[in-house]
């Protein structure tokens, strides 16, 4: 890397977080972030290091893909002829 060019943690996607950076980063709460852990069905992967929690960054970033939604065409139809009613 050449000098005066900041590293960033763009540049480092396999970085490991801790449950605040990680929140910062996500924009989702350390709670919520909490409750992921433990589901059931897709738990959000996570390292126990003593008794700290670290996060990978790019297991976030592909964990976080299976809660990727896309819109719904019939509801925008129905939203459409709803406007248009008005």
């Amino acid at each position: 890397m050449s000098k005066g060019v900041p590293r960033t943690s763009d540049s480092f996607p396999d970085q490991y977080y801790d449950l605040r950076r990680l929140s910062l980063y996500s924009g989702i709460g350390i709670r919520t972030l909490r409750s992921h852990l433990v589901r059931c069905t897709n738990p959000l992967p996570y390292y126990r290091v003593g008794g700290k929690i670290l996060l990978k960054r790019s297991e976030y970033d592909e964990w976080i893909l299976a809660f990727r939604t896309r819109g719904n065409a019939a509801l925008d139809s129905v939203v459409g002829e709803l406007v248009e009613g008005l």
